[in-house]
């Protein structure tokens, strides 16, 4: 991964409801409703980690391992379909 390049998933996240509340699989899947889409994103850290910029006057000749940020968003939409154009509409508003 370059110092420029982001590693994003989306998924659909699973609704969660009592279980006296639930319907068969068959209802469930295909509904239009509440959705919500998360987008989690890992990235190199461009700047050292402080236990690397505290220690300057140790010299080695391996590279050490990167240090990766991660961050996460959840977007949700009324009366949407888990579909392809559902998820790349929500995976857009993600994104911006």
């Amino acid at each position: 991964m370059d110092d420029d390049e982001a590693f994003g998933t989306f998924d659909w996240a699973q609704k969660i409801v009592p279980q006296e509340y639930r319907e068969a699989q068959s209802k469930y899947f295909g509904k239009s409703a509440m959705s919500i889409l998360v987008g989690s994103f890992v990235w190199k850290d461009p700047l050292p980690s402080l236990a690397t910029a505290a220690n300057t006057t140790t010299t080695t000749t391996s590279l050490s391992p990167p240090n990766y940020s991660a961050e996460s968003y959840i977007v949700a939409l009324n009366h949407i379909t888990q579909t392809e154009l559902g998820s790349l509409s929500a995976g857009e508003i993600v994104t911006k």
